[in-house]
């Protein structure tokens, strides 16, 4: 299955290439996880006000991503950047 974390920054991202950049640090060693199979970490190419930056696409099991969402990974994503976050949307398909 593909699992999609899609990412609007908040005023406080000044620097947008920085924070993809940061992203991908904090899921480089995803497939680490059991289950989870592949990383593909997208930056936004318009700077239209209504888009979203950042697309994080997770290839796993539904397993993987049971094991993601306990992951250390996972909290320490939500603990640093949830405060950079403007708005969000998690897509799931097989």
């Amino acid at each position: 299955m593909k699992h999609y974390i899609i990412v609007k920054w908040n005023d406080e991202v000044t620097d947008k290439e920085l924070f993809y950049n940061k992203a991908y640090e904090a899921f480089k060693n995803v497939t680490d996880i059991d289950e989870v199979t592949g990383l593909n970490v997208y930056k936004n190419n318009s700077d239209r006000s209504n888009r979203y930056d950042v697309m994080i696409e997770i290839e796993c099991s539904k397993q993987g991503l049971l094991n993601y969402d306990v992951s250390t990974l996972h909290k320490e994503w939500k603990d640093n950047y949830s405060k950079y976050i403007a708005s969000k949307a998690i897509f799931d398909h097989d």
